[in-house]
């Protein structure tokens, strides 16, 4: 319980700048966790909690609270950069990003930890586009875009010029106000 502590209290807000740039850097602070002397003891209290919720219950709800309450942080300065609708904003943005990688974590072998280590930052991209892609279909184009005059959805800032177009194709698609 002592190591859930702990773990809590080292759970940093990135602060970027930027919404690409907060959404890169929190699996960063997840590789830390997993990747370190505690990442496995985090893992397996959450997995016993969901067996013996009076055991690890409040110690994991904590933990979800304080993840929970970064995402909104990401999201809320976003907003604030007008880099993102109010509308867009999403309880699962940190989620989508970080729960692929928990997968591929606990699916690789301890031999294929270097590797998985190595690739984590080129992993963690696609996800990160992935998600700010979605946010920026989920609603009216963000602040920041509109004063461009923009009429369509922005590339993430990585692809500007390679070609890969991100459209709404119809008012409707991905957006809650239907």
């Amino acid at each position: 319980m002592s190591a859930l502590a702990s773990q809590q209290s080292r759970l940093e807000v990135p602060d970027t700048g930027s919404l690409r740039g907060d959404l890169l850097a929190a699996p960063q602070v997840l590789r830390e966790t997993f990747l370190g002397p505690l990442g496995l003891v985090c893992l397996r209290t959450a997995v016993e909690a969901k067996i013996y919720p009076e055991l690890f219950g409040q110690a994991i709800a904590d933990l979800r609270r304080m993840e929970s309450l970064g995402d909104t942080e990401i999201q809320r300065r976003a907003v604030q950069r007008g880099e993102l609708a109010e509308e867009a904003t999403s309880p699962l943005m940190l989620k989508t990003v970080i729960g692929p990688l928990i997968l591929r974590y606990l699916s690789t072998q301890v031999d294929e930890l270097p590797d998985f280590e190595a690739a984590f930052d080129h992993d963690a991209a696609p996800l990160v586009d992935f998600v700010w892609t979605v946010l920026h279909m989920r609603s009216p184009l963000p602040p920041i875009a509109r004063k461009a005059g923009a009429t369509t959805v922005p590339e993430p800032p990585h692809n500007q010029g390679r070609g890969v177009q991100y459209f709404r194709l119809h008012p409707g698609i991905g957006s809650t106000n239907r």
